[in-house]
């Protein structure tokens, strides 16, 4: 009893054992094999089964390539088919798939079936998306060589309707009240140049560049370009016949119009056309000699029902000579335009004089026009006219004072023809200054008629310069003393109604004294304010 009793003890003494010891079975604490113990973040003991905490087996690249085509099959989704076929492209461009997948192309195609504006697919598959104008493609998806045509026929069917409106508004113009004035004038002029080689017309006409009442008839040549020309020569006569408008006013010109009075102007590409030109059927046109340009009265050449002149220009001259004969003939067209009755105003030293007056210039097309300029190609002869009439007076006043070195008389008389007086020249009249002109070209002119031409221009461009900004000394009056006195002798002169006397009348010259008083006063402006004037000590006013 007691040995059993005994035995007992031990077998529980050491199942006590067993259990307090947590059952261990290594140095580490792990337990029996059947068993995975873990602490989770509290420190709490935790047990998981191994087969739920082996990891899935990983899919092979065509396991997912065909999971994304199922997927993209079967979502009804846009976005979601997209992102699916653009997983299953990226994995088919892996070439590690094997046979039996879809092509790149065929898979865009499957894309662009769901989204049609799909841009990557869209251009992998060669298209483009137009951005012309044709109204049947604009802002579509088209195939490279597709683009390439729709875009060459679309130009060329622009081209063509813009050559059809062209043509529609060529013929409208033509069309206008002043259209058809300017095809009276435009048919006879192809009918003028039609026996001249190598010379045909191009006509252009009511453009911003080219306003009204201009036709601008420019030669057809390669170089330069005629429609070049006429834009490049029209701006500067619409701006001198605007600013001439401007100065002088509608009281002042008594017939004035930009609707329908049409001012031809033919423009030849050079000297050598116009020579041509002139030698098939226009042998009374002056010879070039230094010139660039001329203007003749419509009455010359038989059109005067249709217009009253015609301004011809040739290039090939300098700039600055080109532009100041182009404007200064053009003046002479503005004159006989604004003159009451269609002939040419008569009075040579206005007409000569204005038409150096406005032909003076400075700018261009670009930066603008501006008349009314010092014309320092004119003070040679004013200088010396000027310096010729203060040498008489200084030997008239020592003869008249009976000084002891003062010069005969005869010495005095010859002085006094070394120059003309405002008095002389600004009566001088047509018939005169139109014989000592002949006399000039044809080699025969004696120092009168030399006087007489080279007075007229100088002298004359000077007397309406002095008329606008003199006089010479502040004595005498204001600066444009005389600038309303001129307007109304230009008024008179384009009436027909011009005399020296009426000028005097204008410019409050009652006698001898008062004519010798201005005079003196014209010759000292040609000597000291006219010098500043060209040499640009002082500035030339603007038209008020």
């Amino acid at each position: 009893m007691l040995f059993m009793s005994l035995g007992a003890c031990a077998l529980i003494a050491g199942g006590l054992w067993f259990f307090s010891s947590g059952n261990r079975t290594d140095a580490g604490g792990n337990g029996g094999a059947n068993s995975n113990a873990t602490s989770d973040t509290n420190g709490n003991s935790t047990t998981t089964n191994d087969q739920t905490a082996k990891a899935a087996p990983k899919k092979t690249p065509r396991e997912r390539y065909d999971e994304s085509i199922r997927a993209a099959e079967a979502s009804t989704d846009k976005d979601t088919k997209t992102a699916k076929l653009l997983e299953a492209l990226e994995l088919s461009e892996r070439n590690e798939l094997g046979d039996g997948v879809l092509s790149s192309d065929e898979i865009h195609e499957m894309i662009l079936a769901s989204d049609p504006d799909h841009e990557a697919s869209r251009r992998a598959l060669g298209f483009r998306r137009y951005v012309g104008d044709h109204p049947d493609y604009k802002d579509k998806w088209v195939k490279d060589d597709e683009y390439t045509r729709i875009t060459t026929e679309w130009q060329a069917k622009l081209k063509e309707q813009e050559k059809q409106a062209a043509e529609q508004a060529e013929l409208a113009r033509w069309q206008t009240p002043f259209g058809k004035k300017a095809k009276i004038v435009a048919d006879y002029y192809r009918q003028d140049v039609k026996d001249v080689p190598d010379l045909e017309l191009r006509f252009y006409f009511s453009t911003d560049k080219i306003p009204n009442p201009y036709l601008l008839m420019v030669q057809d040549a390669k170089s330069p370009d005629p429609t070049a020309t006429a834009e490049l020569i029209g701006p500067g006569l619409a701006a001198l016949r605007k600013q001439f408008q401007s100065a002088y006013g509608e009281d002042t010109l008594p017939s004035w119009d930009d609707s329908e009075f049409v001012v031809p102007v033919m423009i030849l590409k050079d000297q050598k056309s116009y020579e041509s030109y002139r030698d098939h059927g226009h042998k009374f046109f002056p010879s070039t000699g230094l010139a660039a340009a001329f203007y003749t009265p419509s009455a010359d050449e038989g059109i005067q029902d249709h217009c009253r002149g015609t301004l011809y220009v040739w290039q090939g001259a300098s700039e600055s000579q080109f532009y100041h004969e182009l404007f200064h003939e053009a003046t002479h067209q503005i004159m006989h335009n604004a003159a009451r009755l269609p002939r040419m105003p008569p009075t040579p030293w206005l007409e000569e004089g204005i038409a150096e007056f406005w032909g003076a210039y400075e700018g261009n097309q670009y930066s603008g026009y501006r008349f009314r300029r010092a014309l320092v190609g004119r003070q040679g002869t004013i200088s010396a006219a000027a310096d010729a009439y203060f040498a008489w007076k200084t030997a008239k006043d020592a003869a008249d004072a009976g000084a002891d070195d003062a010069p005969d008389a005869e010495t005095v008389d010859k002085l006094s023809k070394s120059f003309l007086t405002p008095k002389q020249f600004l009566g001088i009249d047509q018939i005169r200054f139109a014989r000592a002109k002949q006399a000039i070209e044809s080699e025969k002119a004696s120092g009168e008629d030399q006087q007489i031409v080279s007075t007229v221009y100088a002298l004359g461009w000077a007397w309406i310069f002095y008329s606008h900004v003199g006089p010479g000394r502040a004595s005498f009056g204001e600066q444009g003393k005389f600038a309303k006195a001129f307007e109304q002798v230009l008024g008179l002169e384009l009436r027909y109604r011009y005399n020296r006397d009426r000028l005097a009348e204008a410019y409050g010259i009652t006698s001898d004294e008062e004519w010798a008083a201005i005079t003196d006063d014209f010759f000292y402006f040609c000597k000291r304010p006219l010098r500043r004037y060209m040499s640009g000590d002082l500035d030339i006013p603007e038209p008020k």
